[in-house]
């Protein structure tokens, strides 16, 4: 058990957690409060230590709902049994397909026919897989993997839940992909991929769990209110708005030197004053308390966005950046609107700047191209000339893809009519069987000449 706490309940922490029967250790806490998942870094150095072997070790998150729902692990452990049995090694998650809140599709939930009812609906597809980290039951290789390939102040970071999310999604080794303006950040999840126990969405299989307590028992995994409070999930923001000193402090200095050197009336030239004398400052007759809330609001846009990146690692393109940085200065705000006050040709310039200010503080590998190479994922360089529809980052991984199918795809993009399915291209790439240790023998893909 790790536990951190502020020094007025360091003590009382210690002595609950010590004082549990279940309690095999505990980790004396830090020198004040732990972000959460540095507490699940934690965890993983323990089983790092503890186990001899990893492979088959899975990771589940509690949560508060875990007291009243007696049923939710078992759900989960049923589900990564099925896994086993299956022997589905590309699977690196079990995921509940159940994701309710108050409110949730614009209904209220007064009874428990009213949660089977959402149920029945969220099991029908397809539809975008809304989830949280705490929905996830993960192989342990995927979730040390996490801390690995990501830097200490996204670890640290309030959206890091997100972060981790989209990680797990995305764990299968896909590369990444160029975003469309408007496409969706999740995958989409039938009917029959909830359902069936061989089909899943990348890397995740989506179940429904099964209540195993009394018929009056609902079956749900998540109800409650945060949906009630204002602060939360506002504009796209993923969380409470939280306000960053200094960072949001320098970001809001920049705009108002950019507004200064160009002269905006609106904002004026200098801080005044507060006429109540209480101490407070506003700048061109607006509270600077306002306006620091409004870059936050920004800031935190970007930040999610760059979270849920649909990618195992956090890479983006330039022109994503950008596309982040525009859609956060668009996006409706709570209170004062930046827009409004300093124009939006300034906030844009300003919002792209805290764009690739922040990929260099969360190590965002930013390319400078237009889009990935569709063989390593680096960034692309040349394009198919024949069907336009991939890149490459050079000659190499462009024969090499022409090799392995793109031959037979390429010319589909052109003919529809003729266009060959996955299974379709696999088959007609030659094999040949190859003995290997036991007597057995592997089926072995040549590549197309």
């Amino acid at each position: 058990v790790s536990t951190s706490a502020v020094p007025a309940l360091a003590e009382d922490v210690a002595l609950a957690v010590q004082g549990a029967a279940a309690v095999d250790g505990h980790l004396q806490q830090g020198p004040g409060p732990l972000p959460q998942f540095e507490h699940y870094r934690r965890l993983r150095d323990v089983v790092r230590e503890r186990e001899e072997d990893s492979e088959d070790v899975w990771v589940f998150f509690s949560d508060d709902d875990t007291l009243w729902h007696r049923c939710r692990a078992s759900a989960f452990r049923s589900a990564v049994e099925t896994v086993r049995r299956r022997v589905q090694q590309h699977v690196q998650a079990v995921c509940s397909c159940v994701h309710l809140r108050p409110r949730s599709a614009g209904r209220s939930f007064e009874s428990a026919e009213d949660v089977f009812e959402a149920i029945d609906d969220m099991v029908q597809g397809p539809r975008e897989l809304v989830s949280e980290h705490v929905d996830l039951c993960v192989r342990f290789a995927t979730f040390s993997a996490f801390f690995e390939e990501h830097s200490a102040k996204v670890l640290r970071h309030g959206l890091a839940a997100a972060r981790f999310s989209a990680f797990v999604r995305h764990a299968g080794g896909r590369l990444p992909e160029r975003l469309a303006p408007a496409a969706k950040r999740h995958d989409l999840v039938t009917e029959e991929d909830i359902l069936d126990p061989d089909e899943a969405t990348g890397s995740l299989k989506v179940f429904l769990p099964e209540s195993e307590g009394p018929e009056h028992e609902p079956n749900w995994m998540y109800l409650y209110d945060k949906a009630t409070d204002p602060d939360i999930g506002g504009s796209g923001l993923g969380s409470r708005l939280r306000i960053l000193r200094p960072d949001d402090e320098w970001y809001l200095a920049d705009l108002m030197g950019m507004a200064q050197e160009q002269g905006t009336p609106s904002a004026g030239s200098t801080f005044v004053a507060d006429s109540a004398g209480g101490g407070d400052t506003s700048i061109g007759g607006v509270a600077a308390c306002g306006l620091l809330e409004a870059c936050a609001q920004i800031r935190q846009r970007i930040d999610f966005e760059f979270m849920r990146l649909p990618r195992r690692r956090l890479v983006a393109l330039e022109s994503e950046v950008f596309d982040i940085a525009d859609v956060a200065c668009r996006s409706p705000h709570r209170g004062l609107s930046l827009v409004q006050f300093f124009g939006g040709g300034m906030v844009g310039r300003w919002a792209r700047s805290v764009a690739l200010s922040r990929c260099k503080m969360l190590k965002v590998d930013v390319l400078a191209a237009d889009d990935f190479c569709a063989a390593c994922g680096c960034a692309a360089k040349v394009r198919c000339s024949r069907c336009k529809a991939e890149s490459y980052c050079g000659e190499g991984c462009q024969w090499e893809a022409w090799q392995q199918g793109h031959r037979l795809r390429c010319a589909g993009v052109l003919h529809p009519e003729e266009a060959l399915s996955v299974c379709e291209v696999a088959a007609a790439v030659p094999t040949r069987r190859v003995p290997c240790a036991g007597g057995r023998e592997e089926i072995v893909y040549d590549s197309v000449d």
